[in-house]
């Protein structure tokens, strides 16, 4: 073969070869295309037409800060049996409705092309009722969750990503054995990334409440307000809390019929009198100012402003509720009536001589911070109004919370409690 025929035979096997690598090329970006384009593209949270569903199921944010890996968040009770007092979050008292994936609330979003799995408003405001110990509960919206162990959950999902079966090489196969179907690229996410990751920031979550160790049990239907929000949201050592402190710990409230309330002093112990800054602060024991969903928040809102309170579920026997009403007028509705003289004021703690724990626990520093929250933010602000953005209007601060609370303890000093709500609202 001459020198010529073993040049051009050369070239058209370059030629072919460089067609080759250009179609496997070619099929190899539009694979990743198909794989990673639902990535990119799937991204929010869950839609619910009926506003009940919304509230027990859909997303008020934090989806980048406190969103667990859906199968991860699914596939724990499965792995760490040993640390739950029975089968399932259920067994934390969290409500499952038969026709849905996940407990009440609890929301699914999509992050980053991942499903992911949030805490809402009903984690402590959906509750239930039954006649006896084997009756079908009454699932009942915005009354307390009465039977949530809140504590109980923050110490599973703190202890498990310590324990070494918390890896990929265990929880991908009892991943896929509860039925996912991840493609080849959520399951190299899910193995080299979110697996990692989530069990790094659970641990580190995990630091910031050492705090439950000094703390009295919460028990089924309470929560510490103040210390989670010091820990999580303003990096106070938790360590150095002094134990006057710790141990604010109350019920979770009702909140339906929202509108009646606007101008009262607000939470059990009257530290807001705006029912928006009392929603929002509330809204940030889960979320971040950076990432609250505030067309959620908002939507539940107007929901709440009017709901009536439920009907009892039980018969009434009209002469007893009679004789009750007669003692309820006297001795109760002046503050736990709408129309009483003293619901949503606050008195002096040595006249009502409630537990002042929860006071103690809403400090100086608390306050200081909480009033730095969204500096410069108007637009958050503004949205958070519902009204068109100026941008030539400058915000300070994105709520005022605790305002009340925190001008009642610099007129008195500091550190001493003063002041307690006197009605439930």
């Amino acid at each position: 073969m001459s020198e010529q025929a073993k040049s051009n035979l050369s070239q058209k096997i370059f030629t072919v070869l460089k067609r080759l690598a250009t179609v496997a090329i070619s099929a190899v970006l539009v694979i990743a295309v198909i794989l990673v384009w639902p990535l990119i593209t799937q991204s929010g949270p869950a839609k619910y037409a009926n506003i009940d569903d919304h509230f027990k199921y859909a997303s008020i944010g934090g989806e980048p800060t406190s969103g667990i890996p859906y199968w991860i968040w699914k596939v724990l009770p499965t792995m760490f049996p040993d640390k739950l007092p029975g089968e399932g979050y259920s067994s934390l008292g969290f409500i499952q409705e038969p026709d849905q994936d996940l407990p009440i609330g609890f929301a699914k979003s999509s992050y980053l092309g991942l499903d992911v799995v949030t805490q809402n408003c009903a984690t402590c405001h959906v509750g239930s009722v039954r006649t006896t110990p084997d009756s079908i509960p009454q699932i009942i919206s915005t009354m307390p969750s009465n039977t949530v162990d809140l504590e109980g959950y923050i110490k599973f999902v703190s202890e498990v990503p310590l324990e070494p079966q918390f890896s990929a090489r265990e929880m991908m196969p009892a991943i896929e054995a509860m039925g996912a179907q991840l493609n080849p690229l959520e399951k190299l996410i899910y193995r080299y990334i979110a697996i990692p990751r989530t069990r790094d920031a659970l641990i580190a979550q995990a630091s910031k409440f050492t705090f439950l160790e000094r703390e009295s049990a919460y028990g089924p239907g309470r929560v510490d307000t103040f210390t989670p929000y010091k820990a999580l949201r303003f990096n106070f050592p938790v360590d150095q809390l002094d134990d006057s402190e710790l141990n604010g710990i109350s019920d979770f409230p009702s909140i339906w019929q929202q509108g009646p309330r606007e101008g009262m002093q607000l939470h059990w112990d009257g530290n807001n009198t705006s029912v928006d800054e009392r929603n929002n602060s509330a809204a940030l024991a889960l979320v971040t100012p950076t990432n609250i969903n505030f067309d959620a928040i908002y939507r539940i809102k107007d929901w709440l402003w009017e709901l009536s309170a439920p009907a009892y579920p039980y018969a009434v026997d009209e002469t007893l509720a009679s004789t009750g009403q007669t003692l309820f007028q006297n001795s109760c509705a002046s503050c736990h009536a709408f129309n009483g003289p003293d619901v949503g004021k606050v008195v002096p703690l040595e006249e009502i001589g409630t537990d002042p724990a929860r006071l103690n626990s809403y400090t100086y520093e608390l306050a200081s911070n909480q009033y730095t929250l969204g500096r410069n933010r108007s637009r958050a602000l503004i949205l958070s109004q519902k009204r068109p953005i100026d941008c030539s209007e400058e915000v300070s601060v994105w709520i005022k919370p605790f305002s009340f609370m925190l001008n009642a303890k610099l007129s008195k000093g500091l550190p001493s409690p003063i002041k307690s709500n006197r009605a439930e609202i």
